[in-house]
Parts: C-alpha cells; structure tokens; sequence
C-alpha cells in the first residue's frame, strides 16, 4: 500500500547501519530485536562525511527508531511486508494486496466473528398458515435479523404425534426473491428463506418484502441460519438434530457458508457454489479489468461493485474489503464442513467457473473426506443450470443422511 514511504523507511534505516572505526552498528536482525542505535556511532560518521548537521542525523536516529513499529504496521494491515510497487497499481487499486492469499489471522478474524455472532430467532412469529385437505402444512415465517423483518415460507407434513421431521433448508439462486418451492419430499420439512431486501411470493398467502439491503457474501447465511433458529422454535414438529442444507450458485454458496458456521447443518448439496477468490485468476483477471484489457466475468463484476470501487472512493479499507472477501471464500474454512457433502457442477460453466468446486473438491480430499459421505459429480458439456440425473442422486444422498441422523 505504501511502496514510497516503506522505501524512504528503508533509506533511513540503512543511514543507521554505515559502519566506521571502530563503531559496531547493529545488523538487521540485532536491530529488530534491540532497536538500538549508537549515538557516537552516528557522530563520527556526520566528523567524517561532513554532510549531514548533527541535529539531522539525531532526527535520523530517532526516525529510524520507528522502523521495527512500520514493518510490524504494514504487516498487520497487508498481511505482509512488502506491498505494491508502481507497476502494480491499477486505477488506484493494488490489486497484489487486494487478492494477497488469505492469511492465517484473516481467517481466525472471520471464525472469531461467526463464532462470537451466532444468528438466532427475535421476535418470530407465524404470519400466515394453511392446511391443505391431507393435513399439510405452508407456513409464512418472520422474525428480526439485524434490526431487520425478515421472511420465510415453510412446507411440512400433517401433523403426526410424537413424530419429528427432518428438516431440508434451500437456498436459492439470483437475486429475484422467493417463492414457494416445488419439491418432491414427502417426510421432511422444507424452509425457504429469502434474502435481506427480497420478496417472498407466497402465493394464496400473499407477497412479503423482507427489510434491508442485500450483501450475499456477508449476510445470506446469517438471514439463513436466523430463519432456521426460528422455525425450530415454532414447529415443535421440526427434528433439530437432523438438518440439511442445499442451494445453487448464489444459494450453492450460501449453503457451504452456513455449515462451515453451524455444526446443526448434517449435510449439504451443492450446485456450482463458489468458493475461493485468492486464486492467480482473479489476481490476473481483476487486474486486466482495471487496465480495460478484459470485461469481467460474471463474478468479477461483484468484486467490482461491492468491493472494488467501494475501496478506490475510500468507502472501504483494505482490511474490509480483504474480509468480505474472506468470508465469501469458503475454501478456507473446509475442516469446518459435516461430514455428509455432495457437489454438482457443470463443466462448461460460465457464471461460475468449475476450477471453484475443483478446488473444494481437492481440499475436501486431502482433509480425508471420503465416499459415500462425500460425492461429487462434473457434467460434461453442462453450463449453469440445474442436472435431470442429479435428482435420483440428491433424492438417495438424503435418505442417507436420514438414515444416520433422523429420530
């Protein structure tokens, strides 16, 4: 971030290392340690060189005092000492710094946050409700998520004493809201929240704008997880230790997200989420769009809009903007996944590149997940959209995780 000011630092410092006689100047590791420079040392340089004013090279000495203070400085805010020189900047933004890998304090920053901010229901309530003739059950659900009203719709069973369901969470694609999903599940209840600042189309029950303003990489999971704790406390109905989660693209993410916070998700099904952008693509990709060598991808043009510009006008520092990113970049927190994880992605993608569930894919395997808890299937000659064969798939992925988990 600050390539002439680390050098100037850098100039100063060397002042202080010139040897003479027999003046021992301290080497570079003493001097980190110690910070200790040798007044006389500096006098008899200035009787010798006759350059410099005694007071300036005092001034020098006490400047130079300070340089241990600005590496650690620039370590804490880039992650690393050494940042952008000139040829790296692009319209005002360093992107090396920007799309730095992920370093280990960044990734306990966001672990502490979703440990310390766990989404839970305030002030739930059910808004509307029926039943159809065999006794089952939409539901339109809303509490308060970070002093904003939001929305849900829930679909169960009829009513069976002494019977729990297992619970299945989708998470939904886009950016177009919500409505009643269409699933051919018989014996679970399935929840389908909307997003902050989307509407929820209930159908007979009416449409529902839930509050706020959208952010998916931050807030999605946390909307997710809020509306989870809610229905658990008002469908006594609901099984509790038996949860899944499942979404695409944006929703794909999003479900990745909230297990990686919440050990109550058992399994996940994921269509084409993303799941890194501390890759050299996205270092080379963002930097060719500011030099108008590229247009953006789609995923880029978010990177741009919420994080990019927002950084260039100083709407954003680089701490927050690194985090943001951060959290959208779910790669890094796979030991934190459940056990049961299955992935589907189209080889020929365009919206979301297949390298982002590659990626997943390997380091999944390197962490010991193994068949048939964790499956993944690449479709070849298949874009961004939904997979006919993926059903039966999905449909037995679930029974599975029933099976081990369900009441």
């Amino acid at each position: 971030m600050f390539p002439s000011a680390f050098g100037l630092w850098i100039v100063i410092f060397l002042i202080g290392m010139v040897n003479h006689k027999d003046t021992a100047y301290p080497t570079f590791p003493q001097f980190i340690c110690s910070c200790d420079l040798n007044h006389d040392g500096f006098h008899d340089m200035i009787s010798i060189r006759n350059v410099y004013t005694k007071g300036t090279m005092m001034i020098l000495n006490r400047v130079a005092r300070l340089f241990p203070a600005f590496l650690l400085l620039s370590i804490y805010i880039t992650g690393h000492p050494f940042s952008c020189d000139a040829s790296e900047i692009r319209k005002g933004i360093c992107v090396a710094d920007f799309l730095a890998p992920l370093t280990e304090t960044e990734k306990a920053n966001v672990i502490h946050e979703w440990e310390t901010q766990k989404p839970v229901c305030v002030d739930g309530k059910i808004e509307a409700q029926e039943n159809d003739e065999n006794g089952s059950r939409t539901y339109v659900i809303s509490h308060i998520v970070n002093t904003c009203r939001h929305y849900g719709v829930v679909l169960a069973p009829p009513v069976v004493p002494d019977k729990k369901y297992p619970l299945l969470i989708i998470n939904h694609g886009g950016t177009g809201g919500v409505s009643i999903p269409k699933v051919d599940l018989d014996d679970m209840i399935v929840l389908a929240p909307s997003f902050r600042g989307e509407s929820l189309n209930a159908g007979e029950l009416g449409t529902f704008q839930s509050e706020g303003n959208g952010a998916h990489y931050e807030v999605d999971a946390v909307d997710s997880l809020a509306f989870l704790d809610t229905v658990l406390q008002l469908i006594p109905d609901a099984d509790s230790n038996c949860i899944i989660a499942t979404g695409g693209s944006r929703g794909g993410s999003t479900t990745y997200r909230m297990a990686e916070r919440s050990s109550q998700i058992k399994g996940i099904i994921v269509y084409f989420g993303v799941t890194d952008f501390f890759t050299d693509y996205y270092r080379n990709h963002v930097s060719a769009v500011l030099q108008d060598e590229s247009k953006p991808d789609f995923l880029t043009r978010f990177l741009m809009n919420d994080m990019i510009l927002p950084l260039k006008n100083e709407k954003k520092t680089l701490a927050e903007a690194r985090h943001s990113l951060a959290m959208w970049s779910s790669l890094h927190y796979a030991e934190r996944l459940p056990e049961y994880v299955m992935i589907h992605h189209g080889a020929e993608d365009k919206v979301v590149p297949l390298a982002h569930s590659e990626r997943m894919i390997d380091r999944l395997k390197a962490l010991g997940f193994t068949s048939p808890s964790f499956q993944y299937y690449i479709y070849e000659g298949k874009g961004h959209t939904r997979f006919p064969e993926a059903k039966e798939r999905d449909k037995r992925f679930i029974e599975m995780i029933i099976k081990r988990y369900g009441s």
